[in-house]
């Protein structure tokens, strides 16, 4: 049984007769509405609609008339044709849905279709119109991009830009029993989805099902999307010239010289009372070739005999080079011209003297004359100007039996200090030459250093795995009564860094042990070689280097607390020397490839610089402390301004060895360095305290005393503290000094 439909339209509850009775009716109590079924609203009726013209119309519009009720149905849908759309959309459901057939869903007979019902609103004739419906894909939730799941148990789903609560939609909770009824009753269940993030449904058109169906048929969901379009574009004008791809022909490109011989006739006129000359002023004229020279009486055929050369003066002749030779004749005679041959060099001088016109250009010479070499090399001082600097050998230390590897001055110049490959540490008198003290390390002495504190005269020695403490014995009273206390002090052994195998480094007493001298009384053990020492300006701390170390590789001791630091935790490549700054609390560390600055109170690294060399060898610090100089196995000195740049202000490649050792003058603007090519360079370095002037490095003398020995020259070099002295250790077995 079908029932009838219920339209949630009010409509007047009868007609009136006349419009002035209406009006009164509706000023005394208001209209009057019922409820109407659709039977009731379709209902045919004789004349005028039953509901009459209060609410649908003025009374000029055209009456109701029962014989539209055939266009009245196709509008607005018939029981037959509503069946047809619902079963047309229980296929579009199932097109979309992959071809999965849904329950089938029950007619609701009491449900007027949607688009029947805005028809209906249309033909009635409504005045006021329907408002505008919401955009689907305007967002009204300002809550942001959150999930939405967080709001779950709260009756709001988020905040808006004001911090007010954003409520949910009122009304109860669709349970599985109500999703189920609307699945059987509501017809666009299908399509319905539902907004989380607004908290609203949404109801899918037609458009979005067919762009939806294109997309999962892997079609564009544009209908006007073309993905091949056409590459060339057809051309359907009629065209009245033929097709081809014959060339151009060359005429087309070069002038006409018929044309040019005609306009060679025409006349050209200027303006004569111009004041512009330059403009009608012709090109200089080329220069002529020159002429060729005329023949002279150097050739005669019929010269006398003493102009004749003979064969040892044209063997002469031969030898001299050819743009050295004079012009030579035939050097024949002919008693009568006609007996003259042929010049069998006329056509290569033909042919010459025509290459010379078609080939040799003639013009005028513009170049500018070459400036003097002179004036583009930097203006530097006269070497008598920086004296003075050492040049020649003063004295000869005799005494080793193998290689000098180190050499260092004490405080005062009067003495210093040698190690050797033959084990031994000496100490010599500058002056007279004398040996005045021999200390035995049981094996190679890597590097000797001063204390250049002159009330601590003690010496450094690196021996392999051992550095050696050693009183030099030339102090005298109290100092030397403060050496020995500090010697003999004994302190707690401080292990600052220990391993699986012990502690990196310890202060120990290792005389008598060995082969070491017994008068060492104090020591640093080591588990690695160390390779340099370097001293602090005020003479209690110094550095070591041990390059196998790893991150123990470098570190720092303080004589008078015998206490050992490593200032870093990692190693940054094989570190090969760490020398101080002359007087900030700054530290240089070189590995391999860079040179890294580091304070040392901040605890950070300041700079790193990068040497143009592949295996950086020594390092020394200006005395001003703005400069840095390194040295470098591939036979290359770097000159680091730190004010500058961390790229090299001069690199310097005089050497043809190795370069061993660096070292500066502390009074005097003088700097050394030597190398395995049994060489020293004395240079000039004046540092200015501008730092918008460049420093002035001057080449002054090349020193050259030592032999080389497999391979090695000179191993290490040091100046005088006080005079411009300089000492070199070779691998000659010699100590020299230069003056």
């Amino acid at each position: 049984m079908k029932r009838s439909r219920q339209i949630a339209k009010k409509v007047p509850a009868k007609a009136v007769s006349s419009e002035e009775e209406e009006e009164e009716e509706v000023q005394k109590n208001g209209p009057e509405w019922r409820e109407v079924t659709a039977d009731e609203w379709f209902k045919e009726e004789d004349g005028n609609s039953s509901f009459g013209d209060a609410e649908f119309g003025s009374s000029d519009e055209e009456p109701y008339d029962s014989a539209d009720d055939e266009d009245d149905e196709e509008v607005y849908g018939s029981e037959d044709d509503e069946e047809e759309e619902r079963a047309a959309r229980e296929e579009e459901e199932d097109e979309l849905n992959g071809g999965e057939e849904d329950e089938d869903e029950d007619e609701d007979d009491d449900q007027l279709n949607p688009e029947n019902f805005q028809k209906l609103v249309s033909w009635l004739g409504r005045h006021d119109p329907p408002e505008a419906e919401e955009s689907e894909d305007e967002t009204h939730n300002t809550v942001g991009n959150v999930p939405m799941h967080w709001y779950a148990d709260y009756p709001h789903i988020g905040y808006d830009v004001e911090g007010k609560k954003i409520m949910k939609k009122q009304g109860p909770v669709k349970d599985e029993m109500d999703r189920f009824l609307d699945r059987t009753d509501d017809p666009n269940y299908w399509r319905t989805i539902y907004d989380e993030k607004n908290d609203r449904e949404i109801v899918l058109t037609k458009q979005d099902l067919e762009i939806i169906r294109k997309i999962k048929a892997g079609k564009s969901p544009s209908a006007g999307y073309d993905p091949y379009p056409e590459l060339f574009e057809k051309d359907d004008k009629p065209s009245i010239f033929a097709v081809t791809n014959k060339p151009a022909p060359k005429s087309q490109f070069i002038p006409s010289k018929w044309e040019a011989k005609r306009v060679a006739y025409l006349p050209q006129f200027y303006d004569i009372w111009s004041n512009d000359a330059s403009e009608h002023k012709k090109n200089p004229m080329p220069l002529t070739a020159p002429k060729q020279r005329l023949p002279g009486h150097r050739e005669s055929y019929n010269p006398p005999d003493e102009y004749l050369l003979s064969a040892k003066e044209i063997k002469k002749w031969m030898k001299k080079p050819a743009d050295q030779r004079p012009p030579l004749a035939s050097n024949k005679k002919f008693d009568a011209l006609r007996k003259v041959p042929a010049y069998t060099r006329l056509i290569n001088e033909r042919f010459e003297r025509c290459l010379d016109l078609y080939l040799v250009p003639r013009k005028p010479d513009t170049r500018k004359r070459v400036v003097d070499p002179e004036n583009f090399l930097p203006k530097l001082p006269q070497r008598e100007e920086l004296r003075p600097f050492p040049t020649v050998i003063g004295m000869e230390y005799l005494g080793h039996s193998k290689r000098v590897r180190s050499v260092s001055f004490d405080p005062t110049g009067q003495f210093f200090a040698s190690g050797s490959e033959d084990c031994t540490v000496r100490i010599w008198e500058v002056s007279s030459g004398r040996c005045l003290r021999v200390y035995n390390t049981g094996t190679l002495v890597t590097t000797v250093a001063w204390n250049p504190n002159p009330n601590t005269p003690v010496i450094l020695a690196a021996v392999e795995e051992h550095v050696l403490i050693l009183d030099s014995g030339v102090a005298r009273g109290e100092i030397a009564q403060n050496v020995q206390e500090l010697l003999n002090l004994k302190r707690g052994k401080v292990r600052v860094k220990e391993g699986k195998t012990g502690p990196f480094s310890q202060w120990t007493r290792p005389a008598g042990v060995n082969g070491i001298d017994k008068d060492v009384k104090l020591g640093l053990a080591f588990q690695k070689t160390v390779k340099q020492i370097a001293w602090h300006h005020k003479g209690d701390y110094f550095s070591t280097v041990a390059p196998e170390g790893d991150k123990n590789g470098v570190s720092i001791h303080q004589l008078s607390q015998q206490r050992t630091q490593y200032p870093f935790r990692r190693s940054k490549g094989q570190v090969q020397c760490a020398v101080f700054h002359p007087s900030k609390p700054i530290f240089f560390v070189a590995s391999q490839r860079f040179i890294r600055v580091y304070d040392l109170l901040k605890q950070k690294l300041l700079t790193k610089l990068e040497p143009a060399c592949k295996w950086v060898s020594s390092m020394e610090a200006h005395p001003g402390g703005d400069n840095v100089v390194v040295g470098s196995y591939d036979m290359r000195v770097c000159w680091f301004d730190l004010d500058l740049s961390s790229r090299p202000y001069k690199t310097i490649r005089n050497h043809k060895g190795a370069v061993r050792r660096i070292v500066f003058h502390p009074k005097y603007p003088l700097w050394a360095t030597c190398s395995d090519d049994a060489s020293l360079y004395v240079l000039h370095a004046t540092v200015y305290a501008d730092l918008l002037q460049n420093p002035l490095i001057v080449p002054l003398k090349r020193l050259k005393g030592h032999r080389e020995m497999d391979g090695f020259g000179v191993l290490d070099c040091a100046f005088h503290p006080t005079q411009p002295w300089l000492l070199s250790a070779g691998a000659d077995h010699t100590v020299k000094l230069w003056i």
